[in-house]
């Protein structure tokens, strides 16, 4: 049972990323209404109050929160653990998700998160863990290196229906995966990624989130 809840929690982190355009039906059919846009959450642990986390310092889709923000969790929210892990652990047969920025006309890798159960939603989109970058959940199709500024890095190729980003990864690059955690994780001081909240009243609601654990941050 654990490990069932653990794949659903990185299922969705990896389903974070925006999904990629699904077509209309037949002609004479109506357009299903298109799901409301996730609410992507982080935030510090203050407090814990049973299935309510108070998190302070917080940002909602990037932007700053002005005081602290509630998170209500379901009952059976799943709970994922950050743990460090190298460039060595990604092979072709990898899945992973990518944050990277633009650089002199090369995309560059913040994080690099390996998804241990594969990545359900493989497509690239607009992210906001900064101005301007991008997260592509994809497969590994390649593993090579590039000269950027004069310093060679890693690179990694990532296909995706419908595209292939080849993504430069510098020894700065924080290279994480996840493991399955327990309610005993959420602990105030910890920093906590909620991929998938929805609004309720004053607050939000989640079904899962990862967590910080002995230093190694969630996603941003």
């Amino acid at each position: 049972m654990k490990r069932l809840a653990f794949l659903l929690t990185t299922a969705l982190v990896a389903s974070a990323a925006p999904a990629l355009a699904q077509p209309y039906g037949p002609p004479s059919a109506a357009p299903a209404a298109a799901p409301p846009p996730p609410i992507r959450v982080r935030g510090t642990i203050q407090s814990v109050n049973g299935d309510v986390l108070t998190l302070q310092p917080a940002t909602v889709n990037g932007a700053p929160a002005t005081g602290a923000v509630k998170v209500t969790l379901d009952p059976a929210a799943t709970v994922a653990i950050t743990k460090k892990a190298n460039f060595a652990d990604i092979t072709t047969a990898s899945f992973v998700g990518a944050t990277t920025l633009v650089q002199n006309g090369q995309d560059v890798a913040t994080e690099v998160h390996i998804f241990p159960g594969g990545a359900p939603n493989l497509s690239s989109g607009p992210w906001d863990s900064k101005p301007q970058s991008t997260m592509t959940n994809a497969k590994v199709s390649d593993i090579g290196s590039a000269s950027v500024a004069g310093v060679q890095n890693r690179t990694l190729t990532l296909t995706y229906p419908g595209g292939e980003k080849k993504v430069v990864v510098p020894p700065s690059a924080a290279i994480v995966t996840a493991a399955p955690g327990t309610r005993a994780d959420l602990v105030k001081g910890v920093k906590v990624f909620i991929p998938r909240a929805a609004s309720a009243g004053d607050g939000y609601k989640a079904p899962g989130l990862q967590v910080g654990k002995d230093g190694v941050d969630p996603p941003q």
